[in-house]
Order: structure tokens, then sequence, then C-alpha cells
């Protein structure tokens, strides 16, 4: 479901800002004289937000995580454990499957394990 925010800006719940925007925002502070390396700006925030329809701690949060990663893209996040299987052995699967839908998970790890030399 899609809302519009109290700065008119059409939004929807649990999504972050767009990429597009964040780059906006801070395409905008460069322009009007914010340097990236002491993070300076030279405005204020609330002025600045209005501008993108956003609050002005938003913006504050978007160009000091520009300023701290240089970048305005999300972190990728690693969460549990590793994979075990590389893209490749997914691939092998996904074809093996395909092939022959009732193979077994038994012939599967004893292709997979060949493979990667368990055998």
């Amino acid at each position: 479901m899609a809302f519009f925010n109290k700065k008119g800006r059409f939004y929807e719940r649990g999504k972050g800002l767009s990429e597009e925007l964040k780059g906006q925002i801070i395409d905008k502070i460069l322009e009007i004289g914010g340097d990236r390396t002491s993070g300076y700006f030279p405005g204020k925030w609330t002025e600045l937000g209005d501008k993108f329809g956003v609050s002005g701690k938003t913006a504050k949060n978007v160009w000091q995580k520009f300023v701290n990663d240089g970048t305005v893209s999300p972190k990728k996040r690693i969460s549990g454990n590793p994979r075990k299987l590389s893209t490749g052995d997914l691939q092998l699967i996904e074809t093996m499957k395909t092939v022959k839908p009732t193979t077994l998970s038994k012939n599967i790890k004893e292709v997979i394990g060949i493979f990667l030399g368990h055998f």
C-alpha cells in the first residue's frame, strides 16, 4: 500500500529512499557548496528536506552516509551462514533437475562431490 508523507512525497512503508532521490539530495548539497571531505553543509537541513519531500533529519542522514561511506547505496547485508554451494554448483543442480526432475538429492550430492573433489 502506498502513502503520501507530510511533505507530499509518495512512499511505500518499509521501503527506503530510492538511490535516485538520495543522489539528487547529494547533488544539491554539492551544488550549494557542501564539502564531502569535511562533511560541511552550508544550508539548513529542513529547507533541503522540504525541496525533496523528506525530513531534514533524513536529508542529513543521507549526507552523513555519503560522507562516511562515499556512496548512497545500502550496505550489503551479511547474515546467517555463508553459502556452501557456488553459483556454478547451483546452476548444475538446476540443469540436472530440468533435464530429469525426478533426480534424487543423493545423486545430486554425489555429482557435486565429484566436481568438488570430495570423492
